[in-house]
């Protein structure tokens, strides 16, 4: 989470504009405080400004910020579909039944179907969310995993 300056005085709000870089940068997300006219007046632009004037505002705001933020996450972090994850060890290939999470441009966040070693010596346990690439899983319809099972057997 970003906390980002609001430069509204300044040409193209280069303190919203940078912050609002960072945050996609880091796949995360930017807050800014919610400033009145009066406070704007004052030149104020950012939570500290705010927390030297009103600290409980601030505190509050901060608070309201991250509770949004944990409510958006919480909203992506539904399944959206069932996969196997491949583990390729010395003893041979395994794969094992997930939940898939969330998706990002490089791996998926599961929950894990059973308890397995993961790359690296990483032990997880059954229904343990870990994120994985995204070429150790593969997508499968709900109804088929247990045939795709059986038939890898």
């Amino acid at each position: 989470m970003i906390a980002g300056d609001d430069d509204h005085k300044l040409e193209n709000n280069p303190g919203r504009v940078k912050a609002l870089e960072a945050s996609l940068a880091v796949r995360g997300m930017a807050i800014f405080p919610n400033l009145t006219t009066e406070q704007r007046e004052k030149g104020l632009t950012d939570f500290n400004d705010l927390a030297l004037e009103n600290p409980r505002l601030a505190e509050h705001q901060l608070e309201d910020a991250v509770w949004r933020a944990r409510q958006r996450d919480d909203e992506q972090t539904k399944e959206i579909g069932k996969g196997l994850v491949r583990l390729d060890s010395r003893a041979g290939r395994r794969e094992i039944t997930c939940e898939i999470l969330k998706e990002t441009p490089h791996r998926f966040l599961v929950r894990l179907g059973e308890d397995c070693v993961l790359p690296r010596g990483r032990e997880a346990t059954k229904g343990q969310e870990v994120y994985v690439p995204k070429d150790a899983v593969e997508r499968i319809a709900e109804l088929s995993m247990e045939a795709t099972i059986e038939e890898r057997v």
